[in-house]
C-alpha cells in the first residue's frame, strides 16, 4: 500500500491507480494509523515528518525542478524525488523502483531468460554483499565494495540502488542514510523471493 500525504494527493493517486497500486490518502502522516505502508509519497517539505513516522519506509517526495536541481534530496529525509511538473511522466517509473512486487516480477523475468540457478546465484551474492554493507561502519571499507554492489544491483534490476552505490564508488557522494535505507529495502525485496 502506498500512503500519499501531499496537496496534490488526488492527482498522484489517479496516476498510480492506472498501474493498479493500492493507495491511501491522508491529511498528514500522523492521521494514518493502519498498517505500515510500502511507500510514502509526500511533498518535500513534509519528508522529515514522514521519516520520523516511518523510519524504514522509502519516501518519494514531490518537489519543484529548482529544488531537485540543487540536489538537496540527499540532505533531506526523502529517498527519491519527483518533479511536480513531470508528475504524469515520471511518477509511475519512480514508484515502480520502490515497489517489491515490481522488483519480484523483474527478477522472475530475469530467471526465465537466464535460468533460475544463475539468477539465484547472483541474488545470493547481492544479498550477502548488502548484508555485509549494512553491518559495516567503516565508510572506507564500504567505498571499496561500492562498485561491486552497484554492478550486482544494476544487473538484477535494482537500478536506483545501483546508481546510489556507483556514486559512492566514484567518490561523488558519501554513504548516506538514504543509501542504507535503499540497501535495506533491496534486502527486504530479496527476502520475499520464493
Amino acid at each position: 500500500m502506498i500512503l500519499i500525504v501531499a496537496p496534490e494527493a488526488e492527482a498522484v493517486a489517479a496516476v498510480l491507480a492506472l498501474h493498479g497500486w493500492d493507495c491511501r490518502i491522508a491529511a498528514d502522516v500522523g492521521t494514518h494509523a493502519r498498517a505500515t505502508p510500502e511507500l510514502v509519497i509526500c511533498c518535500v517539505e513534509g519528508s522529515a515528518g514522514a521519516r520520523v513516522a516511518y523510519p524504514l519506509v522509502p519516501i518519494v517526495a514531490l518537489a519543484d525542478a529548482g529544488w531537485i536541481a540543487a540536489e538537496e534530496a540527499q540532505a533531506r529525509a526523502c529517498d527519491d524525488v519527483v518533479d511536480r511538473a513531470r508528475l504524469h511522466d515520471d511518477l509511475a517509473l519512480i514508484v515502480a523502483d520502490w515497489m517489491h512486487a515490481e522488483r519480484l516480477a523483474l527478477l522472475d523475468r530475469l530467471a526465465a531468460a537466464f535460468g533460475e540457478a544463475n539468477i539465484a546465484t547472483l541474488l545470493d551474492g547481492l544479498k550477502n554483499t548488502l548484508e555485509a554493507a549494512l553491518r559495516e561502519t567503516d565508510d572506507a571499507m564500504l567505498a571499496a565494495d561500492a562498485h561491486r554492489i552497484a554492478g550486482l544491483a544494476g544487473t538484477l534490476g535494482f537500478a536506483r540502488l545501483g546508481r546510489q552505490w556507483l556514486c559512492v564508488a566514484h567518490g561523488q557522494r558519501p554513504i548516506t542514510p538514504a543509501t542504507r535505507r535503499a540497501t535495506a529495502h533491496a534486502l527486504a525485496t530479496i527476502g520475499l523471493m520464493k
